[in-house]
């Protein structure tokens, strides 16, 4: 589940909630005051795999492996459609 901060009016205090996305907190941990909080944006952080690799190399050298992916894939598929359309 993920984490929220939410940021009192009463007491101008901030706390950390952890709980699904569609619910919210109503009363303030705090100082227990009912219906006086806003949620604090946060920037997610989202880690991958391969996070440690991508920042020792350079993006465009990144980029360039994806498009040779990429072509590399569309030409199978081509090949795989042109013996296809050629056995009929």
């Amino acid at each position: 589940m993920p984490k929220y901060v939410y940021r009192c009016k009463e007491c101008e205090g901030h706390f950390t909630v952890v709980h699904g996305m569609t619910e919210r907190q109503n009363q303030c941990d705090l100082c227990s005051t009912l219906d006086c909080l806003t949620r604090v944006p946060q920037m997610p952080h989202i880690k991958t795999s391969d996070t440690e690799d991508r920042q020792s190399r350079p993006a465009g050298s990144i980029v360039k492996e994806a498009i040779e992916e990429n072509a590399r894939i569309l030409k199978e598929e081509r090949d795989k459609l042109w013996e296809y359309n050629n056995d009929s």
